[in-house]
C-alpha cells in the first residue's frame, strides 16, 4: 500500500517484513502536519485502528482524489517522454492497485506506449512486464539506431 506523500515525512522505513499491528504505530510516528492531528483524534475517539482501515482512511482523507480514480489513470496513462519514465509513472500508480491480474497490467502498460513501439511490441510474446518493458526499449534502441 502506498500511503499519501504529502502527509508523510521522509524515510527509508520498509513495512515489509513488520507485521500489521505494528505498522500503524511505526506509521503515525513519520506523520507530518495535518495527518498528526488527524490521528490524534482517531486514536483518542476510536482507539487504534487496523493497518488496513488506517491506510484506508488516511488515503480517503489526504488522498481522495487519487484513491478513487487511480484505476481510471492507470488505463489513460500514455508515454510521452522515455520508456523508463513512463516506467516509473506506470509502476507508482499500479502499486496502488490490487485485484488485478498480471495480463491487465501487461495490456494496460502496452497499451500507453508510444505508437510506434506499441504495434512492435504487440507482435512478439509477451510473458511478463519485465519482458514487456525489455522488449519496449529493444524496439526503440533499434529505431534510433
Amino acid at each position: 500500500m502506498i500511503l499519501p506523500v504529502g502527509c508523510i515525512r521522509p524515510s527509508n522505513i520498509s513495512l515489509n517484513q513488520i507485521l500489521d499491528d505494528q505498522k500503524v504505530n511505526l506509521v503515525s510516528f513519520y506523520l507530518k502536519h495535518e495527518a498528526i492531528q488527524w490521528y490524534q483524534w482517531v486514536q483518542k475517539v476510536h482507539g487504534t485502528l487496523s493497518w488496513g482501515d488506517f491506510t484506508k482512511n488516511l488515503l480517503i482523507i489526504f488522498d481522495l482524489s487519487e484513491f478513487e480514480y487511480f484505476t481510471s489513470v492507470l488505463t489513460k496513462l500514455c508515454q510521452i517522454t522515455t520508456i523508463r519514465e513512463y516506467q516509473i509513472e506506470f509502476e507508482k500508480l499500479a502499486n496502488r492497485m490490487e485485484g488485478l491480474d498480471d495480463a491487465f497490467y501487461q495490456n494496460c502498460f502496452i497499451s500507453g506506449l508510444k505508437a510506434n513501439i506499441k504495434e512492435k511490441v504487440k507482435m512478439f510474446k509477451r510473458e511478463t512486464m519485465l519482458a514487456i518493458v525489455g522488449l519496449a526499449k529493444l524496439v526503440k534502441d533499434k529505431a534510433n539506431a
